[in-house]
């Protein structure tokens, strides 16, 4: 589906869906109901089958307590597992699929990271404490929508709103300033709601207080969605980039990077909107708490802008490939695609970037194993000799036979 569509032929779309007809989804319903309660399926499953996306996760919301959910579980012969259950959550397996299915709630208290919360019976007031009207929708087993907050709409013009009062609801939580964002460039379409920016802008200084991890996973996941370009170039102009990036952001490389590398992970974009020194990806890295993996790939980035101007052969193109693997060949190509638009231009860079599909980084042909059979003595001489010898392998080009290699091995065995 795309653009504007009439609200009635968006509440048709749920009726036949084939996750929702699934003998699994309508298992979980109905034990629960069976037991006396209601359940709806709520939130992303009920939105994106609104916009015609896939259905990733199914979460329930029922006015059963966690400890009545687990009993029905047991007692229907499904597995369930108290994933977070003082919050209301129980995770339920039916036909290998897990089902989040939490309890309706309202807030007692929150504090800008994290709420204190209630179980409830008032659909209405669950509804109220989440964050955007698309995300507050429900619909029963029967494919009936409900829409306390008037989502609907906003699906229908692609629109993304709070739930209330923003300045409320960012308050509750500072990260839905971040998954405005998200969500938007995700499903929105036209230009975001400006009275939701005027209030996250007023918020911004909150976005301090949340932890390092909870940015990066929601910012990441901004990297990689459709509108990533634009949504970035409006954080940037708002002065909210500076909250999430230790760095200035490099938004025109960013914007070539996604341009002519569409399916560039979220890490490689980080890294190029975000890092052109060594000391940027430290410090990026450090702000964000990366894995180790996740800050070798910002490290080999800042690497290859050190490099820039030096024209590449396939030979070395090759020799990349085989000594940094595929994940840091990639990153390599794209940032140097990313750099300018005479990178992107060059015929060389074209022929490099298609490298991966048309050639298959050979196997070095010695081994260890293979060296004492021939005669030598087991120890660190072994490792030397082969390392020299897969040296003199990658500086030709892979073209030495392994014929070739082996009497070379046999000749730095006599020596030692």
């Amino acid at each position: 589906m795309t653009g504007e569509l009439p609200e009635y032929e968006l509440l048709q779309t749920l009726k036949d869906q084939t996750w929702l007809r699934s003998e699994h989804t309508q298992r979980v319903l109905g034990i629960l109901e069976e037991g006396g309660f209601e359940a709806r399926i709520v939130g992303g499953a009920v939105r994106n089958a609104l916009l015609g996306r896939p259905i990733k996760d199914i979460d329930i919301a029922t006015t059963a307590k966690p400890n009545a959910i687990l009993e029905l579980a047991r007692t229907n012969d499904l597995r369930a597992i108290a994933t977070g259950i003082a919050h209301g959550t129980v995770t339920v397996i039916s036909g290998g699929i897990p089902y989040e299915v939490t309890t309706l709630r309202k807030d007692v208290s929150t504090d800008g990271r994290h709420a204190v919360v209630a179980f409830t019976v008032d659909w209405l007031a669950d509804a109220q404490r989440r964050d955007f009207t698309i995300n507050a929708m429900f619909c029963d087993r029967h494919g009936n929508l409900f829409d306390p907050v008037n989502g609907l709409p906003d699906i229908a013009a692609r629109q993304v709103r709070f739930v209330g009062q923003p300045r409320k609801r960012i308050e509750e939580d500072y990260l839905r300033s971040l998954r405005f964002f998200r969500f938007f460039a995700e499903y929105g379409q036209g230009q975001p709601d400006r009275s939701a920016l005027e209030h996250i802008i007023d918020c911004r200084a909150g976005l301090l207080q949340l932890s390092a991890e909870r940015i990066r996973q929601e910012f990441l996941k901004i990297l990689v969605a459709p509108r990533a370009v634009e949504i970035t170039q409006v954080m940037h102009n708002f002065g909210l980039l500076h909250f999430v990036l230790p760095v200035v952001p490099r938004l025109n490389h960013f914007a070539r990077l996604c341009g002519s590398h569409k399916q560039s992970s979220a890490v490689l974009r980080l890294a190029v909107i975000g890092v052109c020194t060594h000391e940027d990806s430290k410090r990026l890295a450090q702000r964000l708490r990366l894995s180790n993996a996740e800050a070798k790939v910002l490290e080999h980035v800042a690497t290859v802008y050190s490099e820039l101007g030096k024209a590449p052969s396939m030979k070395l193109a090759r020799r990349w490939l085989y000594n940094e693997g595929n994940v840091l060949f990639d990153a390599r190509v794209s940032a140097m695609h990313s750099s300018s638009f005479r990178q992107l231009a060059n015929p060389t860079w074209t022929e490099v970037a298609e490298l991966r599909n048309n050639w298959q980084p050979p196997e070095f042909p010695l081994s260890g194993r293979m060296a004492i059979e021939l005669g030598a003595t087991p120890g660190p001489e072994i490792g030397r000799c082969l390392s020299l010898l897969k040296e003199h392998w990658i500086a030709n080009d892979f073209e030495p036979s392994k014929e070739e290699l082996i009497r070379m091995l046999k000749s730095e065995i006599v020596k030692t």
